[in-house]
């Protein structure tokens, strides 16, 4: 047995949060106490398959489950401030999964609490922080406490003023704030970190940005997270045409966590010494990425004349002109570099016609 949370005037009466990771007992007492810190009520219960839980928050009267939604994800995301193991998937992963109801259909069906079955085995019902069952399911439901639609509004309204609603990049249609008001960079501005920061980090650059976890606090790691983070154009374009969401996400998080590293795409690594700098943390470089091996080619080429005006200004990453020339019309190119400037290494690949004399040593790295 289940329910729609959805309601035909886009309202709902509670708010669903789901985990079923690997640590969803970790990651559901660490959502639990964010609750808690905002004098937030919430039941915990384990799920009918026992393998995943699934923390309820009660409102008293029916909100707007855009707001409801928005709630949790002002609660993901000072979770994720202490907690960056718990991902950007949570943002995905709480009822109601739309701010209004679809066009054709109900929204995402949840099982309910207390189905006979499996409670027989000690699964679908509510539990302490120790995941053991309450004595008493009716009782404890019944004394579960309320919010009223001012406190979340409140809430919501403390989340997008501190920029922690959703503090990734925004597409430019999201209704969160105007968008002629929005930043160039599409970035709110970034809150205080909390916790002692290192004073010196060593950034390991191979096939992606690695940072260490080790002395950092959890959110600088959020933070870390969040510049690989962005989100996803489609899953609102899906959202304002009424469109099931289902299978969308709502944040394309590219960063990879692990248990000693934090790995970010190369591209990453400007915005990554930024963020460091603006600390004021030192950042010490570590060059892993594999330069391969060298290798000799020839090349018979006749620069136009438009091409040999620009040759003469190219340089290679080492500063020496990029082309040698033996005679106006024959050229010799010098070094070729997968990491050279793209003016000269299009110039050198696509400015060439096969009716002359030349050759160049080029190397190639990975």
């Amino acid at each position: 047995m289940g329910v729609y949370p959805l309601l035909p005037d886009h309202t709902c009466w509670f708010l669903t949060a789901d985990f079923d990771e690997g640590e969803w007992r970790r990651d559901v007492l660490a959502y639990v106490e964010t609750c808690r810190r905002n004098q937030i009520p919430a039941a915990v219960e384990r799920s009918r398959s026992g393998n995943e839980a699934h923390a309820w928050i009660f409102f008293a009267n029916a909100v707007p489950a855009a707001s409801a939604r928005r709630l949790d994800a002002y609660l993901i995301s000072q979770t994720m401030e202490r907690l960056p193991d718990i991902g950007f998937k949570s943002y995905d992963r709480f009822f109601p999964s739309q701010d209004t109801l679809p066009s054709r259909g109900f929204g995402n069906l949840i099982a309910l609490p207390l189905q006979g079955r499996a409670r027989s085995v000690g699964n679908s019902v509510f539990a302490d922080d120790a995941f053991a069952p309450h004595p008493d399911q009716w009782a404890f439901l019944a004394a579960v406490d309320t919010i009223s639609a001012d406190r979340t509004d409140e809430l919501v309204r403390e989340a997008i003023v501190s920029g922690k609603l959703l503090p990734v990049r925004i597409p430019l249609n999201d209704d969160d704030e105007e968008p002629w008001l929005a930043p160039p960079s599409r970035r709110r501005p970034q809150p205080a970190i909390e916790g002692q920061l290192p004073e010196s980090i060593t950034v390991v650059r191979a096939d992606e940005i690695y940072v260490p976890r080790e002395g950092v606090p959890p959110a600088l790691l959020a933070r870390l997270l969040r510049i690989a983070a962005f989100q996803n154009p489609e899953f609102y374009a899906a959202q304002a045409m009424r469109r099931p969401t289902f299978a969308i996400p709502r944040v394309i998080a590219c960063a990879e966590l692990t248990s000693r590293h934090v790995g970010l795409p190369r591209g990453c690594f400007d915005a990554v010494v930024e963020l460091f700098a603006s600390l004021k943390i030192a950042v010490s470089v570590e060059e892993r990425r594999f330069e391969g091996p060298r290798i000799s080619l020839s090349f018979i080429g006749r620069l136009r004349p438009e091409s040999w005006r620009r040759s003469r200004k190219a340089k290679t990453p080492r500063g020496k002109p990029a082309l040698r020339a033996r005679s106006r019309p024959q050229l010799s190119i010098t070094e070729v570099s997968q990491h050279s400037s793209p003016s000269w290494r299009r110039l050198a690949c696509q400015s060439f016609a096969w009716n002359g004399a030349g050759s160049f040593a080029a190397t190639r790295r990975g």
